[in-house]
């Protein structure tokens, strides 16, 4: 068998060998292709690992930022964000599993030159009133106990105004309390409504005029909130 085999080697050994050259021209390529890849990611990487992004105007006039995100290793996490790394594993996501991760740092920053103007208990104080003065023709006990609840209610509502404004995106709800010639709030709630929308954008290098090569994702962000603020963005990609 073994003879067989050698010589049937050795009669077409001129195509045995065309056929593991082909071979080893075909894994050479593929190989320098596989670090042409690599230099091109790392190179990208270095570009851009600021993470410095741009503003850019839509066609309806409203702006959005896009930033080109870090093609990684699944392993190489670790030394560009080590503490993002830490937060993935105490969410107990696994490495291996690992597709994509973003980090958004933001703020809100709002202004408004309108007044607002608080509004007072009036309402309230005539209820108690109209309560009180009923009460006051009665001398039973549970009436003169009333009557004193209502004069502290009185004095509170008094010295209490309430403020309920809101603009596209947020409320702010509080009461105002004057009390020895000092104003603060009370209940105070600052509601923020908004959503962001998120969408990657498959980067091209342009290699011959028919041909593009993917290098990288911008990750492009919006915010439905005009006082929404973004302080930065760290994005990756991993295969």
């Amino acid at each position: 068998m073994i003879n067989y085999i050698l010589k049937f080697l050795w009669k077409y050994k001129y195509i045995v060998i065309c056929l593991l050259l082909v071979l080893f021209i075909l894994g050479l390529i593929n190989r320098l292709k596989y670090y042409k890849s690599e230099n091109d990611r790392k190179q990208h990487n270095i570009e851009n690992m600021k993470f410095e992004y741009e503003k850019i105007k839509g066609k309806n006039g409203e702006y959005h930022i896009a930033v080109n995100s870090l093609t990684l290793q699944k392993d190489e996490l670790q030394h560009f964000n080590e503490d993002l790394q830490k937060t993935i594993d105490s969410m107990k996501i696994k490495s291996k599993n690992l597709e994509s991760a973003t980090k958004i740092k933001y703020s809100y920053k709002n202004k408004t030159n309108k007044k607002i103007y608080s509004k007072s208990n009036k309402s309230e104080l005539l209820t108690l009133q109209k309560e009180k003065d009923s009460l006051l023709k009665k001398s039973d006990v549970e009436s003169i106990a009333r009557l004193k609840i209502i004069d502290s209610l009185q004095k509170i509502l008094k010295r209490t105004y309430n403020i309920d404004y809101s603009e596209k995106g947020y409320r702010i709800k509080t009461d105002v309390i004057v009390e020895d010639n000092r104003v603060y709030l009370d209940n105070f709630n600052y509601f923020y409504t908004d959503s962001i929308i998120l969408i990657g954008e498959t980067q091209y290098k342009r290699r011959w005029i028919f041909w593009r090569k993917p290098i990288g994702v911008k990750l492009h962000l919006k915010s439905s909130n005009p006082a929404f603020h973004f302080d930065k963005v760290e994005t990756y990609k991993f295969r």
